[in-house]
């Protein structure tokens, strides 16, 4: 924040430091699956077969998620 200090004007600092601020004690709401370690999934036999047994609930969430 200190760097963008001379390139912002003092209100836009003001605002980006109330934002950080207000967003310093929110708790994340996302993490990272277990035995994941990139953030990504790995196309592997683990997964499909989670997605095959699970195709349906898989499904079932993807629709309320867009309803």
């Amino acid at each position: 924040m200190e760097n963008a200090k001379k390139y912002l004007s003092e209100s836009w600092c003001e605002e980006l430091q109330t934002i950080i601020q207000d967003n310093k004690s929110k708790e994340p709401k996302y993490g990272t699956p277990e035995g994941c370690t990139t953030g990504i999934l790995e196309d592997s036999k683990e997964l499909q077969a989670i997605i095959k047994k699970d195709w349906k609930k898989l499904e079932q969430l993807n629709k309320k998620q867009h309803d």
